[in-house]
C-alpha cells in the first residue's frame, strides 16, 4: 500500500525519541532534519501517543503547587525484574513536596504550570511535560511553525482539570493517562498561535494547534475545524460506533447499509456487522443488494493491517460468497491468508468456491489442505469425496 509513496520518494521513516531528540534522521534518503532546516510547516499526527509518554503529576491547593512524587510497592518478587510484571497488582502511593516557581527551568512550562495554581482550587494536575519537550524540539526544527492534529483520551477545558484525585493508571499492553491537552494549548500561544480546542465530549478529545501563525489567515482550514472538530467530529462518530455496534442486530438490511455508507465504509464497524449482513441477505431487495456489492471493495481497500487487528479479508470474502460471487470471494481469501496466513477456514472457504464454481480439481487440492489443518473435519472429507467424483 505504501511502497509507490518510498518508491517516488514521496514517503520516508524515522526513529524518533520524542522526548529527547532534537533532530530527526530519515532512514531512507539518510536526511537530517535539524534546528531551522525546514522552509515549509511541519504538520505533526499525534493521535493516542501523548498519553504514553512522560507526565508529571502537581497537587494545586490554596494557590500553592507542589510536586506528586511517585513511589511504586509490590509483593511480587519479581516486579523489577525482567520478568513479566501484573501491573495491577503495583501499588503507587504519591509523596507531596514543594516546589520552586522555575521547577523546569524553562520559562514557558515554567509560567504555563504557575498559572493554573490560580486557576485551580483543589487538584492532582497532570502536566505533560514529556509531550511539550516533543512539540518544543519539533517547532524548533520547523522554523517556528507547525501544525499539531491530535486526539486521545483527555482534559481540553480548565473547568475538566480542578477537583482531580491523583491520576490513575490504564492497563493495555504498557500503560497510560488523561493528556491535559489545555497545557498544551497554553503552550502553542506562547508560541505566537492559537489552539482549537473541541468542547469536552464523551470517549475523546480532539485539539488542532498552530504555532507561528494564527487559524483566521487560513478560511478554508477555519471552517474546517468549526464544520469536522467542533461540529460532527471523530468523538461523536465513536460514540455513534459504539451505539450502533450494540443494536446492529436489531437493524433492517437497509439500516446496516446506510451506517456503512454514513462511516464511510469504516473496515472495523463492518467487521463488527458482517454477520448481520449475512443473516439478512436471503430478503434482501436485489437494488440493497447490489449497492453492497459495489461497496465491498471500499471496506477492503480502507483496511490498514497492523498485527493483532481483525481478519477484514476473510468477512469480506464471506459476503462474497454468500453473494455467489466464488472469483471475488477466492480473490480476498487470498488476501486473508497474505496478511493472517492461511488456516482451515480460508482453506476450507476457498475449496467451496471452487466446488460450487465447479473447479473441481482445485477444490480438491484446498479441501485437502483444509484436513491438514483439521483432519477430522467431516464436512470437508464430504465434499473432498463428491469433489473427487466430479472430477
Amino acid at each position: 500500500m505504501l511502497l509507490s509513496f518510498l518508491e517516488k520518494k514521496q514517503l520516508d521513516f524515522a526513529i524518533y525519541d520524542l522526548e529527547n531528540d532534537q533532530s530527526i534522521t530519515l532512514i531512507e534518503s539518510g536526511t537530517e532534519l535539524r534546528s531551522n532546516s525546514l522552509s515549509n510547516p511541519l504538520i505533526v499526527f499525534a493521535n493516542y501517543i501523548f498519553d504514553s509518554i512522560k507526565a508529571d503529576v502537581f497537587a494545586i491547593k490554596n494557590k500553592k503547587i507542589k510536586e506528586s512524587l511517585v513511589t511504586l510497592k509490590s509483593k511480587q518478587k519479581t516486579s523489577f525484574s525482567n520478568a513479566k510484571i501484573n501491573w495491577k497488582k503495583i501499588q503507587i502511593k504519591f509523596t507531596e513536596r514543594p516546589i520552586p516557581y522555575d521547577y523546569y527551568s524553562n520559562k514557558i512550562f515554567d509560567d504555563i504550570l504557575n498559572q493554573y495554581k490560580d486557576q485551580l482550587k483543589n487538584t492532582q494536575l497532570l502536566f505533560p511535560s514529556g509531550a511539550l519537550k516533543c512539540l518544543q524540539n519539533l517547532i524548533q526544527i520547523s522554523c517556528g511553525k507547525l501544525l499539531l492534529v491530535s486526539s486521545d483520551k483527555g482534559f481540553n477545558t480548565i473547568e475538566e482539570l480542578d477537583e482531580l484525585d491523583y491520576p490513575e493508571l490504564d492497563f493495555h499492553g504498557s500503560f497510560s493517562l488523561m493528556v491535559n491537552y489545555h497545557a498544551i494549548g497554553e503552550y502553542f500561544k506562547h508560541e505566537n498561535g492559537e489552539a482549537f480546542i473541541q468542547t469536552p465530549r464523551e470517549g475523546l478529545a480532539s485539539v488542532v494547534c498552530a504555532a507561528g501563525f494564527q487559524f483566521e489567515t487560513l478560511a478554508e482550514t477555519q471552517n474546517f475545524l468549526i464544520d469536522s472538530i467542533e461540529g460532527f467530529s471523530p468523538s461523536d462518530y465513536f460514540n455513534f460506533y459504539e451505539h450502533f455496534s450494540k443494536t446492529a442486530t436489531k437493524a433492517s438490511f437497509e439500516m446496516l447499509l446506510s451506517f456503512l455508507c454514513f462511516s464511510q465504509w469504516d473496515p472495523l464497524l463492518f467487521y463488527q456487522i458482517h454477520d448481520e449482513l449475512m443473516k439478512r441477505l436471503n430478503k434482501a431487495d436485489e437494488q440493497m443488494i447490489s449497492y453492497l456489492k459495489k461497496n465491498l471493495p471500499l471496506i477492503a481497500n480502507n483496511f490498514y493491517y497492523v498485527p493483532g487487528c481483525d481478519d477484514i479479508f476473510f468477512a469480506v470474502g464471506m459476503l462474497y460468497y454468500e453473494l455467489d460471487e466464488y472469483q471475488k470471494a477466492i480473490h480476498y481469501y487470498l488476501e486473508s491468508e497474505k496478511h493472517f496466513g492461511p488456516s482451515f477456514e480460508s482453506t476450507y472457504n476457498m475449496g467451496l468456491c471452487h466446488f460450487y464454481a465447479k473447479r473441481y480439481k482445485s477444490a480438491i487440492n484446498y479441501f485437502e489442505k483444509a484436513l491438514e489443518f483439521n483432519p477430522r473435519a467431516k464436512t470437508a472429507k464430504n465434499l473432498l469425496t463428491k469433489a473427487k467424483r466430479k472430477k
